[in-house]
């Protein structure tokens, strides 16, 4: 049984709760909180995740961003600043999930509404097949050949002097590498908590010596950069004037490819040629609940001395927002088909842009600063770690003398 949920955690659930319950959706066949807060690990920096199963066509979805004190009102102490409400259809949430879809959002969710025993039933099945030893060993194998494709790609990019490429490589490397182990240590893949749950691993496997290395091989690591000026979008949206060096090149990155987004959106050849979930989706990027929940984030992720994690939760707003929506506008533009680009072929594409790339290269610290930015060099021998770690503790668990359960 999973254990019983901190005070926080419980007080953000209710909150989910009360949030459904002014939702105006009548067509809910159920409706479900996942996320830090019913994985245990949610702060001052979490939002309340909730998702809603409607009775509507299969293609539908919709994801929302809703302001707290909008729908329940002021006053609400320890209440998150924000909601995010993805609908989807019922039938198409049944599909996806069946496929292996959303495992993480399925298996530690806290049902708020199941009308006919309709999620009850699909968690169940996806719980199971998500905690086979068996899949768990696969995903782990395809975690790892990812990695090594990665650490590959850094080597050839440093023997073609592409040291930019290189170190987006090892860093795609060690983020496989880590999410490899943390899937099979039990635990949860996300961008704002990803830091916490490879440090968690690492120090429950008696392997904290790694820590400061992991840092490093991620660009988190060396001397405290000086504080620089607040972006100009996020001015007035953020308590403070001037934050570490890393967060305000990161911000600035964001603006530049959320803006650019933006412009391109606007242009009627691009718009028609985007479903209208991508439009949506891109909407999302660059909207000012976005906007005002990143500056939120800053000030919690600061508030609590967490600037590693919040440099590594704006890296990934780089990586995965902004790059899966822009990389649409430069595939339709190119090919005629909107579709996602990775990371590898995002960098390539996006290098035709100057100023857009080198936001990109500076925000995800993707040259050298004086010890501040990635290292590839130094990435190699901590991937392999990581890997090596995550093999043990599945082995351990096919035993029956580990743990790799996904109770998290």
């Amino acid at each position: 049984m999973p254990s019983p949920l901190p005070p926080h955690c419980q007080r953000l659930l209710a909150v989910g709760r009360a949030v459904l319950e002014r939702l105006p959706d009548a067509d809910i066949r159920a409706a479900f909180v996942f996320g830090s807060t019913t994985w245990g690990d949610a702060d001052a920096a979490s939002d309340i995740d909730l998702m809603l199963l409607l009775d509507r066509p299969e293609d539908f979805r919709a994801v929302t961003r809703v302001r707290v004190a909008e729908v329940l009102g002021s006053g609400l102490g320890g209440a998150p600043r924000f909601a995010d409400i993805d609908r989807v259809s019922a039938a198409r949430f049944a599909a996806l999930s069946g496929r292996g879809a959303w495992a993480q959002r399925i298996v530690n969710s806290v049902i708020l509404r199941d009308a006919d025993g309709f999620f009850a039933g699909l968690r169940a099945r996806a719980t199971k097949a998500y905690r086979d030893p068996m899949a768990m060993a696969a995903r782990f194998a395809e975690r790892r050949q990812v990695a090594d494709g990665h650490r590959t790609g850094v080597w050839q990019a440093l023997q073609s002097g592409d040291a930019p490429l290189a170190a987006l490589h090892a860093r795609l490397a060690v983020e496989d590498a880590g999410r490899g182990l943390v899937e099979a240590h039990g635990g949860r893949v996300s961008t704002t908590h990803f830091v916490d749950s490879v440090e968690r691993s690492l120090s429950e496997l008696g392997e904290e010596e790694l820590l400061p290395e992991f840092g490093w091989a991620l660009g988190l690591g060396g001397p405290p950069e000086a504080l620089l000026p607040v972006p100009g979008a996020f001015a007035g949206r953020v308590a403070v004037d001037r934050v570490p060096g890393g967060v305000a090149r990161a911000l600035e990155a964001y603006v530049s490819l959320a803006e650019g987004l933006r412009a391109w959106m606007a242009e009627p050849q691009v718009a028609a040629g985007m479903s209208g979930e991508d439009r949506a989706w891109a909407e999302f990027t660059y909207g000012e609940e976005t906007y005002d929940e990143i500056a939120h984030k800053v000030e919690a992720f600061l508030g609590l001395g967490r600037v590693g994690p919040l440099q590594y939760y704006l890296d990934g707003l780089l990586l995965v927002p902004a790059r899966l929506n822009l990389s649409k506008v430069f595939a339709l533009r190119a090919t005629g088909t909107a579709k996602a680009l990775s990371a590898v072929e995002f960098h390539a594409a996006l290098a035709g842009e100057a100023a857009l790339f080198r936001a990109w290269v500076e925000g995800l610290r993707l040259e050298d600063r004086g010890g501040a930015g990635l290292q590839p060099w130094r990435a190699d021998a901590v991937v392999g770690r990581l890997l090596g770690m995550g093999e043990v503790v599945l082995e351990r668990a096919a035993r029956g003398d580990g743990r790799a359960s996904g109770d998290g």
